[in-house]
């Protein structure tokens, strides 16, 4: 039986413990277990959970198929994949299910309260709309044409793209980029790693019909 509004908590060690607890409060949640991953087998998985939370420092393709086993084990529920660093691949294989959404820490914790209050709300196809991938890191985007450099945020990335907030007018559909993806630390920022992309559409506030203003980019080296 479904406990209505119930999270099970996986963490992949109790070194890099969960800590939204205020979110779920918020957003309404009645019943909390957590485990992790080694003591899986000990949670109740009877299938009787609203939500799932899969919590880890870093998710690559040594714990995908954890994933793929708790997404097939437990259809019916919506799964999020909490992590600070999602490798390439594991972005691949986490876009290829369909009831999985990944936020990338740091995030605030209004996002998952606004989720967990729309799926309790709404209903798991309530999310079906919603981007799976949510993230929020600082970038440096050079412009190949004209050598503009804009420091702005990536969100929402996928395996093949991602969304840059951006209200300027310089970024054209077509234009060429250098996307350097920045580690923000100790107030500063320092280059993690760069991606070549390209621009492929642009909203702006003449254009959109959500409230979302910027770029939309597809990763070109993948």
């Amino acid at each position: 039986m479904k406990i209505q509004n119930s999270v099970l908590v996986i963490e992949d060690s109790l070194e890099n413990p969960f800590d939204n607890e205020e979110a779920l409060v918020k957003a309404g949640v009645k019943f909390v277990e957590k485990t992790t991953f080694d003591k899986l087998s000990l949670a109740s998985t009877d299938g009787s959970w609203t939500t799932i939370l899969v919590n880890c420092d870093h998710f690559d393709l040594n714990n995908i198929n954890l994933v793929i086993e708790i997404s097939e084990k437990f259809k019916n529920s919506q799964l999020f994949v909490l992590a600070n660093k999602i490798s390439t691949q594991a972005y691949q294989w986490l876009n290829k299910l369909k009831n999985i959404i990944t936020i990338k820490k740091p995030f605030s914790s209004s996002i998952l309260e606004g989720l967990l209050k729309k799926l309790f709300a709404e209903g798991k196809d309530s999310l079906s709309k919603f981007p799976r991938f949510l993230s929020d890191e600082p970038v440096g985007v050079t412009v190949m044409g004209s050598g503009l450099l804009i420091y702005t945020r990536m969100k929402n990335i996928t395996a093949t793209g991602a969304f840059l907030d951006y209200s300027g007018f310089s970024l054209q559909t077509g234009d060429l980029l250098k996307i350097h993806i920045l580690k923000e630390k100790d107030g500063s920022a320092e280059t993690n790693f760069k991606m070549d992309a390209q621009v492929i559409w642009v909203k702006n506030k003449r254009t959109t019909t959500d409230g979302q203003i910027g770029v939309g980019i597809k990763f070109l080296n993948i």
